[in-house]
């Protein structure tokens, strides 16, 4: 009987084994929102544990500088304690929970972390009650227990945590804020039994300087400081979730405003409950050289952030420049929570859209090189829920071209 060479048979079956690999990997990535994106060429360097900040950087335990790079997630963010699927509210809003795909996808994009939003509102939508002589609490089982999930997912697929405390508008208690806004996200309905004669921001207002509405049954900032300090608790054990965003783009103007003294009461807040989190500070963007923070933190681990959005490189390089030229003095690190596409005016209205989405390569190409350059951490607004988000809402596939220039700032 003729013998059969074994290196031509060896050889069909590896490429056969190799193909059905290809085909297993194309599937998963196209079933997973993935849309058959390859791995990127180059990955954000991983974090494997808390940070903390030196000589105006953010460093891991062994003194190495680190930059968060990521997106925003922000399905927790809307709603007053309801889930979007099961009640949606008046406005057709709520929490939600997100795809278990969306873990593996931030990893296999090449992120290192997550601006994880949450809220308020969602947390404690019952307003707290008095027993035995004391405040008793009434946190929200079903959506901490969402929440547990998204940390668990993301942190187990080696993705760091910045847990975002978020707002648009003050509150839900705020209805139709602006023409293309169904209502706002954030503080609870609760704190404000006078919704109906005050503005959005009036609300906000009166919160960052610590003025309490008339009929709330706490002071609404010790509220927040308590609430923050009950979730930085809660995953005080976990290396992988590093930072707290404390507050969601201040306004610069209020009458009044000291926001140096609202963030040193959160952030003591914070800290109290996980001495290791970083503190994550923001100004407002100045587009007019107009600041909310004239000083920095004092509190340690403390980063100063702000949000970018701009029509063309030209101007983003203006808002860029104006804030870091604004905190040259301070030794302390800058990350931008927040990095998107504008439509012209502002980022939620006024523009065309699909040429804001059509120029935005242009701009980013630049950015990431300048955040390279001057070693700036930052946050794509957002992953997926938008129009302007990184996964488009008719495929469910990421836009490649957006996804590839945000690697090439890592």
């Amino acid at each position: 009987m003729r013998r059969l060479r074994r290196g031509p048979i060896l050889g069909l079956l590896a490429l056969a084994v190799a193909l059905a690999v290809v085909v297993v990997v194309v599937v998963e990535l196209h079933g997973s929102g993935g849309g058959g994106v390859a791995p990127p060429s180059r990955t954000a360097a991983r974090i494997t544990g808390w940070l903390h900040t030196t000589r105006g950087r953010i460093v891991n335990a062994a003194g190495k500088q680190v930059r968060l790079l990521g997106l925003d997630e922000p399905s927790l963010i809307a709603g007053e304690g309801n889930n979007q699927q099961t009640a949606p509210d008046s406005c057709g809003a709520g929490w939600q929970s997100v795809p278990e795909s969306e873990y593996s996808n931030f990893e296999r994009f090449g992120f290192n972390s997550v601006r994880l939003g949450l809220s308020w509102a969602n947390l404690e939508p019952q307003p707290p009650t008095q027993a035995a002589g004391r405040l008793q609490h009434n946190w929200n089982q079903a959506y901490l227990s969402a929440l547990d999930a998204e940390v668990r997912g993301f942190t187990s697929h080696g993705i760091a945590v910045v847990l975002d405390m978020h707002g648009n508008n003050s509150s839900p208690a705020f209805k139709n804020p602006k023409p293309d806004r169904c209502q706002g996200s954030g503080l609870p309905v609760w704190l404000y039994p006078d919704a109906g004669t005050i503005t959005a921001h009036r609300g906000e207002c009166d919160f960052l300087t610590d003025h309490s509405e008339p009929g709330a049954p706490i002071d609404a900032q010790q509220g927040y400081s308590t609430v923050w300090n009950m979730v930085a608790g809660r995953y005080a054990g976990n290396r992988m979730v590093v930072a707290a965003d404390m507050y969601n783009e201040p306004s610069s103007h209020c009458p009044g405003l000291a926001l140096d003294t609202f963030y040193t009461r959160v952030g003591t807040a914070i800290r109290a409950a996980d001495p290791h989190l970083l503190l994550i500070y923001q100004d407002n963007t100045a587009r007019r050289g107009t600041f909310a923070i004239n000083r920095p933190l004092t509190l340690p681990g403390s980063v100063y952030s702000f949000h970018v959005y701009a029509p063309s490189w030209a101007q983003a390089r203006t808002t860029l420049e104006a804030h870091l030229a604004h905190v040259a003095s301070w030794n302390t690190p800058v990350w931008l929570g927040e990095l998107g596409v504008s439509k012209g005016k502002g980022k939620s209205g006024g523009g065309d859209i699909s040429a804001a989405l059509g120029a935005f390569p242009s701009v980013l190409a630049p950015f990431m090189s300048f955040c390279r350059q001057h070693d700036i951490g930052w946050a794509f607004h957002q992953y997926a829920g938008g129009g302007t988000s990184l996964l488009d809402s008719q495929t469910g596939h990421p836009r490649t071209t957006w996804l590839s220039g945000l690697q090439a700032g890592f």
